[in-house]
């Protein structure tokens, strides 16, 4: 392990994680309630774009031809097939036998606008900071000693995923929180099997809008 290498992935979190809570904070104030969304946004993928511009390296977790989009889209939409299709029929048996719950149909408020919202403001700065910028530091750290489905992964997968999760305590803790771990291993094998970060913003942007319909249809 390289601990040097951690050195600047940990600080540029901490400068992140420090703008998240001031802002979360200081919602109040109407200037930050306004863009309380932004803010995070702005801080998660300047953070390591200054990063990069000072030390002159170059992004290579994006996709960087229209063939590489395509790839990364058909991976994204297999996953989620994958994924999300037995997730529907279990969480329709977990909501029905743990809480009693039961599904009823509702209307998704402005879902353009709502999932424009997650992909531009949620997925896509916490992937390039997460996924990009972090786990590629994590692994230049630890290495990537494993295979997993396919791709070659390493401990940084495991501990950005622990970042990402515990990150989302620091700014407001939910019981739940604890389960954002195991999506994040998702979201960190989509990035390590394609080598970008496409397919993890999409599959992120898919996974927060089947939480949020769960929310909204089964009380």
């Amino acid at each position: 392990m390289n601990k040097k290498i951690l050195t600047e992935p940990a600080i540029a979190w901490a400068v992140v994680m420090a703008v998240c809570i001031v802002a979360y904070r200081l919602k109040g104030v109407p200037w930050i309630s306004e863009n309380t969304s932004l803010i995070p946004a702005v801080f998660l993928l300047y953070t390591p774009l200054t990063i990069y511009f000072f030390k002159k390296e170059k992004i290579a977790f994006l996709d960087h031809s229209l063939s590489d989009f395509g790839r990364s889209v058909a991976l994204f939409a297999v996953f989620a097939v994958i994924i999300f299709a037995p997730a529907l029929a279990g969480n329709h048996f977990y909501q029905k036998m743990f809480f009693s719950f039961g599904y009823h149909p509702a209307s998704f408020p402005k879902p353009a606008e709502w999932v424009f919202s997650q992909l531009l403001l949620v997925a896509l700065p916490e992937e390039f900071f997460f996924r990009g910028f972090f786990l590629g530091r994590m692994n230049e750290a630890f290495g990537k000693r494993w295979r997993l489905l396919g791709a070659s992964v390493g401990p940084g997968l495991i501990v950005t995923s622990l970042v990402f999760a515990i990150s989302h305590s620091l700014i407001r803790i939910e019981w739940w929180h604890l389960f954002i771990f195991f999506p994040a291993l998702a979201f960190g094998w989509l990035k390590e099997k394609r080598g970008t970060i496409t397919a993890s913003i999409f599959f992120h942007t898919t996974a927060n809008a089947f939480s949020y319909w769960v929310a909204l249809h089964y009380f």
